[in-house]
């Protein structure tokens, strides 16, 4: 379910829970019960938060927040294929059409994969694989939003704006079963 909000309230208390995986350190913050931003595992604890506070403002930071969500995000860590689509999400920011992108790329399964055509093309805008594009770099939720499954027409990586980029991609990709060769998933 994805929610809509028009940005961060200067009173609204955002509500941050870090936890360690086996890649690194991983940041989520909560507004109400929703799912409001992440940031995907990075070696520094104090850099993954300063990221997560630099995208939502002051964070209360709370141990154990969200056990169900955490648990989850841990075990994706480590290989198991879990599904995020049931988690309550609300973006900040989010365009009309950004909504529509990501509403559609939480319905792509672990293992799955599109391309920017395919997935503007799901959208019933063929022509549109630019601005779909650019509604999945806009994407502040990332793994619950998957838009590490979208690649370029041929196979091409494309970008990745978490922390470490294109490798953090390639290694989402490959601990989901995808070959990689040169930059490119092999079929």
């Amino acid at each position: 379910m994805i929610k809509t909000r028009p940005n961060f309230a200067q009173n609204e208390i955002v509500r941050g829970n870090l936890m360690r995986t086996r890649w690194g350190f991983l940041a989520i913050a909560f507004g109400g019960s929703s799912v409001v931003a992440l940031e995907l595992p990075a070696p520094s604890e104090e850099a993954t938060r300063k990221r997560l506070e630099q995208r939502c403002g002051p964070i209360k930071w709370v141990e154990k927040a969200f056990p169900g969500v955490a648990n989850l995000l841990v075990r994706y860590f480590e290989g198991d294929p879990v599904s995020f689509h049931k988690i309550k999400i609300d973006p900040p920011n989010a365009t009309p059409f950004c909504l529509e992108v990501w509403k559609k790329l939480r319905a792509i399964p672990f293992g799955g994969l599109v391309t920017y055509g395919e997935l503007a093309a799901m959208l019933g805008r063929p022509r549109a694989a630019r601005a779909v594009g650019a509604a999945v770099g806009a994407n502040p939720i990332p793994l619950i939003i998957p838009c590490h499954r979208v690649v370029q027409s041929g196979g091409k990586l494309g970008g990745f704006s978490a922390p470490d980029g294109i490798r953090c991609k390639k290694r989402m990709l490959e601990l989901e079963g995808h070959r990689l060769k040169s930059g490119r998933i092999m079929k």
